[in-house]
């Protein structure tokens, strides 16, 4: 019988290896801090984008995109869509064009079940009278009929093979599918003029300059202080104070009830207990 000895050690070690399990875990963690000091951690060293030629860090073994290529790449492929189709929205991330028309014209950002429907399913086609919103469910509801019914409606109806009579039936098709099921539904065109739209899609030339125009356009008020932000709140800290379930009392009167009532009175008459009472203390600084 032959004797299986690791190579490092001499110790026996297991068939189909050619060190035991201590050193082989030994020379792992060797390999990673070499790594880690070369690259940083979970890299796996430098590379250059073959598609756009940036110096990218390897974050796979086979990585050979950066983050702004995969994400074209992903839409251009799932979507059929041509690069000035999708603008920048900061960083490597990636919008699509209709996305961004529908919240410059709102005035507010779309939500996760909102989506921007092209009547005739060009996603070229991104003037206003082609643009509508709606949920998702009736999204792909509208999608399905489409799919199963356009054979049918266009040997009924007879109409031409020429691709810009059919977009314009189905654009018809869809807005009557629409009104007969009578779908929520958000127009563009009787929110905005066709001219603003015009003067806004000057403005896609330049990528990054639509996106700078959405973010000063899409602002809120604040629910708390009232100042003009993206969101619901315009900081964490009146995020806090919206999730407050009991109103708190301003600084002076809280000193007055400390000088008169002990903290459990305290925390009854606001319905609380004493160690949120000692919170509001520290946070007032008394």
């Amino acid at each position: 019988m032959i004797d299986l000895l690791c190579i490092q050690c001499g110790k026996p070690r297991e068939l189909g290896s050619r060190m035991c399990n201590e050193c082989h875990k030994e020379k792992k963690r060797q390999e990673q801090k070499e790594r880690y000091n070369k690259y940083g951690r979970y890299a796996y060293g430098k590379g250059k984008c073959i598609k756009c030629g940036k110096e990218i860090t390897l974050w796979k073994k086979e990585q050979k995109f950066c983050k702004a290529c995969v994400a074209i790449s992903r839409i251009t492929s799932d979507y059929g869509l041509a690069e000035d189709n999708y603008v920048n929205a900061g960083g490597d991330h990636y919008c699509f064009l209709h996305r961004r028309i529908a919240e410059y014209v709102l005035n507010r950002k779309l939500t996760y079940n909102e989506l921007v429907h092209h009547l005739d399913e060009n996603p070229g086609n991104n003037i206003m009278k082609n643009l509508i919103i709606l949920s998702r469910k009736n999204h792909g509801k509208l999608h399905s009929y489409l799919r199963a019914e356009w054979n049918t409606l266009l040997n009924e109806y007879n109409i031409a093979d020429s691709l810009e009579e059919r977009n314009k039936f189905k654009t018809l098709v869809s807005l009557a599918w629409i009104e007969t099921n009578k779908i929520k539904v958000i127009k563009l065109w009787e929110i905005s003029k066709e001219e603003v739209f015009f003067e806004i899609k000057d403005t896609l030339s330049d990528n990054n300059s639509l996106v700078k125009e959405v973010k000063q356009k899409v602002l809120n008020k604040c629910i708390i202080c009232g100042k003009d932000c993206e969101n619901k709140y315009c900081s964490q800290t009146c995020n806090h104070i919206a999730q407050r379930r009991v109103e708190r009392p301003s600084k002076e009167v809280l000193m007055q009830n400390i000088k008169d009532y002990p903290l459990t009175s305290i925390g009854k008459k606001y319905g609380v207990s004493d160690n949120a009472i000692r919170r509001w203390i520290k946070a007032y600084n008394i």
